[in-house]
C-alpha cells in the first residue's frame, strides 16, 4: 500500500447547504489530477490519499465535507498537531504503507510535522512549484510501487 499526504484547496466548489465527498469538494490541481484518473480507470487499488484541512481534520477522499474549508495557519496547524500526529500513528498501525508522498505547503506541513517517526515508510515530498508538483504527483501515483 501506498500513501499520498495532500492539504485541502482553497479553491472549491461551493455548494453551502450539501455536504459532498472531499474529492468532488475540493478543486485544486492535485484533486483535478486524482479525479481524472478516476475517471479514466487508472487510480491504483494500492493507493490511500489523506487530506490535511484546518476545518476538518485528516479527510479521505470519499468524506462528505461542507462549504467553505478555512485555510490553514501557523496557529491552527500547531493546535491541530497533536491530534493529527495520534490519527496518523493510528492509521500506520493499521496499515503498512511501503511509501508515501507528501505535497503540503509549509504551513500544513507543520500540522503533521514528525508523522515519520510512526513510520518505516519510505517518505517521499514533492518539491518545487505547482506544474513541477503536478508531474511528480501524477508519475508517483502511476509508477510501479516499490
Amino acid at each position: 500500500m501506498r500513501l499520498l499526504i495532500i492539504s485541502s484547496s482553497q479553491r472549491q466548489i461551493s455548494d453551502p447547504n450539501t455536504p459532498i465527498p472531499a474529492l468532488e469538494r475540493y478543486d485544486g490541481f492535485v484533486f483535478r489530477i486524482l479525479r481524472r484518473l478516476k475517471r479514466e480507470g487508472q487510480f491504483p487499488n494500492d493507493l490511500d490519499v489523506l487530506i490535511v484541512s484546518s476545518k476538518f481534520g485528516l479527510l479521505s477522499l470519499e468524506d462528505k465535507i461542507s462549504y467553505p474549508d478555512q485555510l490553514m495557519t501557523f496557529e491552527v496547524a500547531r493546535q491541530h498537531r497533536s491530534d493529527y500526529l495520534n490519527k496518523l500513528k493510528s492509521k500506520f498501525g493499521e496499515k503498512k504503507y511501503s511509501e508515501i508522498f507528501v505535497n503540503l505547503g509549509a504551513i500544513y506541513a507543520q500540522s503533521i510535522r514528525g508523522f515519520n517517526q510512526f513510520t518505516d515508510a519510505r517518505v517521499i515530498y514533492a518539491s518545487g512549484g505547482l506544474g513541477k508538483r503536478a508531474k511528480q504527483i501524477r508519475q508517483w501515483i502511476l509508477s510501479t510501487p516499490t
